[in-house]
């Protein structure tokens, strides 16, 4: 292990780690692969161990200037608020967004009960690693890092153009608790056998597998032999410009209503473009976001500005300069160029957007992982924090919380599951139908909201699935009612949803107003469409009409719950506007347009006028010459 430390050292040394020397030429990753231990994979010469991305890149790279960057760390200025992490939880109709970067409207982890084990385990699924690793100082019981090992930086799940790499294995490994396994396992390097999910947290792998007790099999790998060559070393075909599809395994939407086949691309990607031409970074992952002002108050990126206007304006990298004849320019100081280029065409109400992240999409095999929490309306107009409009995704919180001082915070769920679990329970329901309880509708069969990790399967368990299908209005003052009795909550159970707090007054359920129940959105910067697909391509009526989307879309705030009296709020409301100066807006609209022709068919009277009047001064003038020539010839 020595000798390895010592190459490390030298390499470093050398200046193995210094930025690129400005070559274009890629390099031939024929390299070794190293675990854990810094011990040389050989096949075949002994216990298999995982791949180790910490030693075998950092061979050449420096891994801890890598793991500081935006996929790994929130440790940098945050920014404008993007997409957090949802914590979903369909039994409890809980959605909650998430974030350790501070974003105004999202609840940091440890608010709402998650440590890092916690993160791991519900969102490892949809990253590129770096979770687990400064794991020493959080006290967590629940923890298992002794036998799961951390999530390293997977750096072949951005950067491998081997058809081999599946993240879909990536996301099943870490749902079996196989952290440090599964990028091996993802990569196609080997095959991963067994669930580090099974053992019990003092198992020590150094004993071995146990040969009486097949399913608790460790985790073991099969390395692929055909993938070393003599000297024990693995071609990876590596690039610095990702792929598309190594992003969209993170970064894919996908709108209700429509059909994939029916999607057309971003237009930049129909162009021949991919995510890294504009979402540049250097050594330290440093990922431009490319949004305006991105660097204010920040140190200049070194990429230089890559938005909208920094490309466009300038006609970088072949961008059309656009003219935008006939647009007033007021518009483009006050609404951004998303608003009209990006996203799905604005219609009566807002569409569900399922993401990646969010909806678990883009695992593929047999189960289905996929659900339906959270709702995300989109999209949504609103005005920036710099007073410019930008369509947004939007997300209304749903949670159970306590109320202390006018002030909300969400109940854990290992507090609320109990309480709803035994308000269920209490409701035997007929052998030969669906569960059944007050106030509920027929019950809706509900996707599986919990990571496809083996647990035994019960009748109670089924049944007790069917009886969480959805919670109906009149359950909550019940729910909040046997938290209050429960002895776990300090202060006035709530329950937050569709827009409103909703709590007990006097054995009734009164609704109200509360910061706690704004709903959180990130603004969306694709996909874009093409200039004659643009909003305002059809003239201004594309936004100032009676029932355009862009100003009149109606908002409802969605919810897990099914609310009766949910308010809908106009866009034109939530952008800050009164809706007189919007229709003295769409009316001036049309008297410019009057006041133009108007003005067209007065110049052409003018312009006969002057004709007219031209000829006969034309007329007089000959007469005068005429006139004048005749009298000197007499």
């Amino acid at each position: 292990m020595g000798h390895i430390w010592i190459g490390l050292l030298f390499a470093a040394l050398a200046g193995a780690w210094s930025e690129p020397d400005g070559s274009r030429t890629p390099a031939v990753h024929l390299i070794p692969l190293y675990d854990e231990e810094g011990q040389k994979i050989i096949p075949g010469s002994g216990p298999e161990r995982p791949v180790s991305f910490r030693l075998t890149c950092g061979d050449c790279h420096s891994y801890e200037t890598i793991r500081t960057g935006w996929h790994f760390s929130t440790n940098q200025a945050p920014g404008r608020p993007g997409e957090p992490w949802v914590l979903i939880d369909e039994k409890t109709s809980t959605q909650l967004p998430v974030s350790a970067r501070g974003w105004p409207g999202t609840w940091r982890p440890e608010d709402v009960g998650l440590t890092e084990w916690g993160l791991a385990k519900r969102f490892g699924r949809h990253s590129a690693g770096g979770v687990g690793e400064d794991r020493a100082d959080e006290p967590d019981l629940e923890a298992r890092w002794q036998v799961s090992g951390p999530i390293e930086v997977n750096c072949l799940a951005c950067h491998n153009l081997a058809r081999e790499q599946n993240m879909s294995e990536w996301a099943v490994q870490l749902a079996r608790e196989n952290f440090k396994w599964a990028a091996t396992a993802a990569s196609g390097l080997g095959v991963v056998y067994g669930m580090a999910s099974r053992l019990p947290p003092t198992y020590d792998f150094y004993n071995g597998p146990d040969p009486d007790n097949t399913w608790l099999l460790p985790p073991q790998v099969y390395y692929d032999t055909s993938r070393f060559d003599r000297k024990s070393c693995v071609l990876l075909d590596l690039a610095r410009r990702v792929p598309n599809s190594r992003c969209y395994s993170c970064h894919s939407t996908f709108y209700e209503g429509t059909e994939r086949v029916d999607t057309d691309e971003d237009v930049h990607v129909a162009a021949g473009m991919v995510c890294t031409d504009c979402h540049r970074n250097r050594l330290d992952h440093q990922i431009v976001r490319g949004y305006e002002n991105e660097d204010a108050g920040q140190e200049a990126n070194p990429a230089g500005a890559l938005s909208c206007r920094s490309c466009h304006a300038a006609g970088r990298m072949g961008a059309p300069v656009p003219a935008h004849k006939g647009m007033p320019a007021v518009h483009l100081d006050t609404i951004s160029c998303t608003a009209c280029h990006a996203g799905p065409w604005p219609g009566e109400r807002p569409g569900r957007v399922r993401t990646s992240r969010a909806n678990r999409l883009g695992i593929h095999g047999k189960a289905c992982w996929a659900t339906d929490l959270p709702y995300i309306a989109s999209p949504v107009f609103l005005k920036a924090a710099a007073g410019v409009i930008e369509p947004h995704n939007v997300l209304w919180p749903a949670f159970w919380g306590v109320l202390r001082d006018e002030a909300v915070s969400p109940l854990p769920l290992d507090v609320v599951r109990p309480v709803v679990d035994a308000y269920f329970a209490s409701f035997e329901p007929p052998e030969s139908s669906d569960v059944q309880h007050p106030g509920d509708e027929p019950a809706i069969p509900a996707p599986e909201a919990a990571e496809p990790v083996p647990t035994e399967e019960t009748p109670e368990n089924a049944r007790m699935a069917k009886a969480h299908s959805r919670i109906a209005e009149t359950d909550i003052p019940l729910i909040l009612a046997s938290l209050a009795a429960s002895g776990d909550v300090d202060g006035v159970p709530v329950y937050v949803a569709g827009g409103r707090l909703h709590k007990l007054d006097s054995g009734k359920l009164v609704h109200s107003e509360h910061p706690a129940a704004q709903p959180y959105s990130w603004a969306l910067g694709h996909d874009v469409r093409s200039a004659a697909q643009s909003l305002g391509a059809g003239g201004c009526g594309d936004c100032h009409s009676d029932g355009a989307g862009f100003f009149f879309g109606v908002v409802t705030p969605d919810a897990p719950i099914r609310l009766e009296a949910t308010p809908s709020r106009p866009m034109y409301a939530l952008q800050g506007y009164d809706r007189n100066l919007i229709e003295a807006w769409d009316t001036s609209i049309w008297l410019r347009k009057a006041y133009l022709i108007g003005g067209c068919i007065v110049g052409v009277v003018l312009a006969l006028a002057l004709v007219r009047y031209g000829y006969a001064g034309l007329e007089r003038a000959a007469r005068f010459f005429v006139a004048d020539g005749r009298s000197k010839t007499k």
